[in-house]
């Protein structure tokens, strides 16, 4: 699992949609592009995430949502983003939280 992934999702479900979430992202990301990952990483869980017309969390992003809140909303992860926090943290410190995050999401879903 990419928890870049997570993170786009955070900011996808933050927004209230895709458009709004790229508007919103702290670094520049083109709209297809947000669009692709959030598709990979839905496929990868085997779940739908959100109704993309209207836009609407499922009872599975919900609760994605609401398990991955915690990691993403930290003032750093707000300013720079996922990518950016995790490299400021020891290799060792960020494989562990990625780890964290993955047997979260895993058990979760």
């Amino acid at each position: 699992m990419n928890v870049h992934h997570l993170e786009l999702f955070y900011y996808v479900a933050r927004h209230g949609g895709i458009s709004q979430a790229v508007r919103n992202m702290p670094y520049g990301i083109q709209q297809p592009a947000m669009s692709g990952q959030i598709i990979h990483l839905e496929e990868f869980l085997g779940v739908t995430l959100f109704q993309r017309r209207p836009f609407q969390l499922t009872a599975a992003g919900e609760d994605l949502y609401r398990f991955i809140g915690p990691f993403f909303s930290t003032s750093t992860a707000r300013r720079t983003g996922c990518a950016a926090a995790s490299r400021s943290r020891s290799a060792w410190a960020r494989r562990n939280w990625c780890c964290e995050i993955t047997a979260g999401v895993n058990l979760l879903l």
